[in-house]
């Protein structure tokens, strides 16, 4: 009851009454749940972004003045000699650090499956062109075979959210967490915050819960404060983090190469970009502003400035960020301690929710606000910060839509065309045409691994050919 009534009177003050309305409806146990939900929620500062991001019209900082940018310096991707040189020498500090045990990886996978038709987990989603292996199969093997090669436990961490914390645990369990050792795993969850109605209401999911949902990838920073993980990267003297996206399968998830990189540079915060294919590419636009590198997203970057061209005829903004980063420690523990933290960002969207009546509601137009952080937004804040070229077909193609682009049929494609190019390189006649091709990440993680791993054995390459350790010298 005391715990009703402080409700009460908080809500009344902000004009969020009717959060209330079925409480008296609700079961015992489920009141007690929906008025924990209410008191642990950070109600005050969604009605804070709401006044400020849609009512009031103030905005993050996305779009400066074209005058204010620059195309942003990087590291190309090697193609001459001396090219090769600084990337191997980048090699060699990379592979320094991570037989140190200084490196750690951060996977994000706080997403569910249902825009591909799939319920549980995105990271449970199968994806292997053979063997449909799992997204998180894929990036548990990619992290195993790097401790196995360096000789080096990698600590492997992996943010999730309320949504998919449980089955998460639960899928790692049930497959023994992927040859992994538990100690070297830690699961940390983002924080959801509520979302907003066109009014200014918090809306009801249910007559007894809020909708909430996760504070976007940029939460990370404050998750891996508040779960205690940044003390416990402090205890394991992780001093570099990789970090990637659960549903990009191809992700050099351990890249020495990127590694070294970084710790050359000294940087704070590294990226890793592709070159756009078009100016409207639906990528993050790398830029230089006031002489920090920034990310802003394509939907804020205006026509004029992505069609800009430079002398060579390229993109002035050629670079997309593939949300492929390196950060240091101590840089991310300085972030966490940031009075105002990351900015949020406002997005108009359609949320299932209840009416004041109680009637479910399926909104065919976005009917009310979400607020999220992103992590991009840390980069003004590096104070060094270094950019490094990747091939699209080596490392980018994630699963985002059920069809079409971004899908599982394009990244299952290019997954089997990435094979068959390590299969070639290791030396093996492949068939021409689409094949499917697969290679554990056990056995290699690129063709140079894969032609060490085939020395002295002969496999013959055929379509639906799965190469995994144990099946090594067959055929």
């Amino acid at each position: 009851m005391e715990l009703l009534i402080a409700q009460q009177k908080r809500l009344s003050a902000l004009g969020q009454e009717h959060l209330l309305s079925f409480v008296n409806e609700l079961p015992e146990r489920e009141k007690e749940q929906f008025l924990k939900q209410v008191t642990g929620s950070d109600i005050e500062t969604v009605l804070r972004l709401y006044k400020e991001l849609v009512k009031g019209g103030a905005k993050v900082d996305v779009m400066p003045p074209i005058s204010e940018l620059s195309a942003a310096p990087y590291v190309k991707y090697p193609k001459t000699e001396d090219e090769w040189f600084l990337w191997l020498e980048a090699k060699r500090a990379g592979v320094t650090a991570l037989k140190s045990g200084q490196v750690a990886c951060l996977m994000v996978a706080g997403g569910q499956g249902s825009r591909l038709g799939f319920e549980g987990p995105k990271g449970a989603f199968p994806i292997g062109p053979v063997s449909n292996r799992t997204l998180f199969q894929v990036q548990s093997e990619k992290v195993l075979a790097a401790s196995k090669r360096y000789n080096r436990a990698i600590p492997f961490f992996i943010m999730v959210s309320e949504s998919n914390e449980a089955d998460t645990r639960g899928f790692f369990i049930e497959h023994d967490y992927f040859g992994l050792d538990p100690d070297d795993l830690y699961f940390f969850k983002q924080e959801n915050i509520p979302a907003v109605d066109e009014n200014g209401k918090i809306v009801l999911e249910d007559k007894g819960r809020l909708f909430t949902s996760p504070n976007g990838h940029g939460g990370c920073v404050k998750a891996l404060r508040d779960s205690g993980m940044l003390e416990e990267m402090k205890k394991r003297n992780v001093h570099t983090i990789s970090y990637f996206q659960v549903d990009n399968p191809l992700v050099r998830a351990v890249d020495p190469y990127f590694i070294g990189f970084h710790i050359m540079n000294k940087a704070d915060m590294s990226l890793k970009c592709l070159l756009k294919r078009s100016p409207s590419e639906k990528v993050g636009n790398v830029v230089m502003h006031k002489g920090r590198l920034r990310v802003i997203e394509y939907s804020d970057l205006s026509d004029a400035a992505a069609n800009l061209r430079d002398e060579d005829g390229g993109l002035r903004f050629r670079l997309g960020s593939i949300a492929i980063h390196i950060f240091d420690a101590g840089f991310l523990r300085r972030m966490s301690e940031e009075a105002g933290g990351l900015p949020y960002h406002v997005a108009h969207k359609k949320i299932a929710c209840i009416d004041l009546k109680g009637n479910k509601v399926e909104p065919k137009v976005p009917n009310g606000y979400k607020f999220e952080m992103f992590i991009f937004d840390t980069l003004p804040q590096a104070q060094r910060s270094v950019v490094v070229e990747t091939i699209r077909e080596n490392e980018f193609s994630p699963v985002k839509n059920a069809e079409g682009e971004a899908s599982p049929a394009t990244s299952r494609a290019d997954l089997a065309r990435l094979y068959g190019s390590w299969l070639a390189e290791a030396g093996l006649k492949v068939p021409s045409g689409d094949i499917k091709v697969e290679i554990s990440p056990l056995v290699a993680t690129d063709g140079q691994e894969l032609k060490e791993a085939l020395a002295g054995k002969k496999i013959q390459v055929r379509d639906g050919l799965e190469l995994t350790l144990d099946k090594l010298g067959e055929e």
